[in-house]
């Protein structure tokens, strides 16, 4: 599957399930197309939590369309890891920008104009707590972390 050529450049962000003998695992890309030239950048993620893929599957999922200048969001969910927490001197855990959340970020800032880091990921969230808020650590807007993420 090619992009349409285009003027300007397009970005076109993708999942899908990739089956193997190893079992289930979701492939996350972005199609960049700059002057008619398609660039794919892909990220397969091996055991990915079935509330994640469910939620995926009730958002509809597909294929999302954004042009150059509109922002695009690199989105982060989950626990303490998403958040880069990390113990201080006095062994107290607290949330830094120092996590691998925002290092990929910064990696794909390079490759992906305009792109913004939106941090959810509460710690201590459980499944149950980032489906329905129940029990979650953080409030969220909408209700939950996979609620806050679809808006």
């Amino acid at each position: 599957m090619r992009p349409a050529k285009v003027e300007a450049d397009t970005f076109h962000c993708f999942w899908q399930l990739v089956g193997s003998g190893k079992g289930v695992a979701m492939e996350l890309g972005v199609n960049q197309v700059t002057n008619g030239r398609p660039k794919v950048r892909r990220l397969r993620l091996l055991g990915i939590p079935l509330v994640v893929m469910s939620a995926l599957f009730a958002t509809g999922g597909g294929v999302i369309t954004a042009h150059a200048s509109s922002p695009t969001y690199y989105l982060s969910l989950g626990d303490s890891l998403s958040q880069g927490v990390q113990p201080n001197d006095q062994g107290v855990s607290v949330e830094t920008n120092t996590g691998y959340a925002n290092d990929l970020w910064h990696v794909e800032q390079l490759q992906i104009p305009h792109l913004q880091l939106a941090k959810l990921g509460c710690p201590g969230e459980t499944t149950t707590s980032m489906r329905t808020g129940v029990g979650s650590q953080c409030t969220y807007p909408d209700g939950s972390q996979i609620a806050q993420a679809v808006d």
